[in-house]
Formats: structure tokens, C-alpha cells, sequence
């Protein structure tokens, strides 16, 4: 983990990855779930879209922001 904290070009994607992996457990979860219960699925997939949309754009922001402050020193 240390290694990965210190490359700041791996960084962003790692927790990428993470949210692909406890996303689709979590959708896998709350799919069943919403099955169970007879909740509208149409619903409950367009907010888990738009949730895990928001965190993939937020990750990539950063790496934006990284690459673009890697050329100034503070």
C-alpha cells in the first residue's frame, strides 16, 4: 500500500478499482435485496448508476488534478 500511495499516477486508480470490486458487491447486495422486497428495480439501478458515476468521475478528477500539479513545486 505504501508503494501505491507514493506513485501518484497509480493512486487514483486504485481507488478505481476498489470501487469497481465494492461496487459490484454492493449492487450484487442491494439487487437481491430490491428483488426481495418488490421495490421498482428501474429505480434502484438509474440511483446506483448515478452513485457510482459521480465516485468514477470524482477519482478521475483527482488524477486530473495530480498530473496537472505534478510539473509545480509547492
Amino acid at each position: 500500500m505504501q508503494m501505491v500511495l507514493k506513485n501518484s499516477e497509480a493512486f487514483p486508480f486504485v481507488y478505481l478499482q476498489l470501487i469497481d470490486v465494492v461496487g459490484n458487491k454492493l449492487f450484487s447486495r442491494c439487487f437481491k435485496l430490491a428483488i426481495f422486497k418488490g421495490q421498482m428495480i428501474q429505480q434502484f439501478m438509474y440511483e446506483f448508476e448515478s452513485i457510482y458515476t459521480t465516485a468514477q468521475r470524482t477519482i478521475l478528477d483527482s488524477k486530473t488534478l495530480l498530473d496537472a500539479s505534478n510539473g509545480y513545486s509547492l
